[in-house]
Parts: C-alpha cells; sequence; structure tokens
C-alpha cells in the first residue's frame, strides 16, 4: 500500500489492506518481518498485533540480508518502474508526467508478481494464492503509459459532444 507517511495508523490500515488481500486468497499472516522502524515498534502496532495473535521479528540494523528476498524484489519493482516511465518519456513525452510515478510502481508490482518464473513456470501470486494466474490475460495487458482514447458512444451514433 501507498503511505505518504510512516506512522502507526497508516502502518495499521496498510496492514489491514494486505490481511484482507490475503483473506481473499485464503492465507493468513500469523508472523512478520520488519526493521526497527518506528511504526513498527510503536506499542500500538504491537498491541494491534497481539490482539490478533501475531508475532512480528526484527532484522538487525542495516541487516538487508535478513530480508534479502524482498530487498531485492524491491529493487526489480523500482528498476521496471524506472524502466516504464523512461519508456513513456521517449515515445510519448506529452504524456509524461512525475504524478504517474505511484501507478508506474503500482504496474511493476502487478508485474513481478505475475510474471512466471522461468524455471519453475510459477509467478510469486501463483505460489501465494496456490492458484494458477491464466497466462492468457498478459494478452489483455497494454503498453503502460502509452495514451489511450476511449470512443464516446454519442461520437459513435454519428453525434456531437456537447
Amino acid at each position: 500500500e501507498f503511505q505518504t507517511c510512516l506512522n502507526t495508523h497508516e502502518m495499521l490500515d496498510s496492514k489491514d489492506k494486505f490481511e484482507q488481500f490475503c483473506r481473499d486468497h485464503g492465507v493468513i499472516p500469523q508472523e512478520y518481518l520488519s526493521d526497527n522502524g518506528s511504526s513498527f515498534t510503536s506499542s500500538g502496532f504491537t498491541n494491534h498485533l497481539s490482539n490478533f495473535q501475531q508475532v512480528i521479528n526484527f532484522a538487525g540494523v542495516g541487516a538487508h540480508h535478513h530480508n534479502g528476498n524482498a530487498e531485492r524484489g524491491i529493487q526489480t519493482i523500482m528498476s521496471i518502474a524506472r524502466t516504464m516511465k523512461l519508456h513513456a518519456a521517449i515515445n510519448w513525452p506529452d504524456m509524461a508526467d512525475s504524478m504517474l510515478w505511484p501507478m508506474a510502481v503500482q504496474h511493476a508490482v502487478f508485474l513481478y508478481n505475475h510474471v512466471p518464473n522461468l524455471s519453475t513456470g510459477l509467478s510469486p501470486m501463483d505460489v501465494f494464492s496456490r492458484k494458477r494466474w491464466p497466462s492468457r490475460k498478459f494478452h489483455d495487458l497494454h503498453v503502460w503509459g502509452c495514451p489511450v482514447y476511449i470512443l464516446d458512444k454519442a461520437i459513435q451514433d454519428g453525434k456531437k459532444l456537447p
């Protein structure tokens, strides 16, 4: 979830949305791994965890190797988003806007989670949900950042728009 600040309230909102996503896919989170950020160590967050009988473990300061897969995933997602933004800026310079960065990141997360691993044939979402995401749905995706035009039915019927 996108957050504008890293306070306990926004963290709990994001946690609730994440857990709803998990429930929608038949997964019940029981344990979290975090850095020592203040929103994770606050009494409000730890009380919330204890209410749901969840456990949190903390990685050491600067110990990115404790959560290497997540750190590598974040780096990959940011590279994908940056590449999509550059591609859009080169091909459609009038449409390139830095305000679209969150949307680029969101789409990069979608791609990261749904593109299958070459060696296993499974995507992270397939592993997480224990269900295969139909690969034919990739045909429904468009190039990120390209202009899209929507035909209004009134124009299609030969009328003019007001």
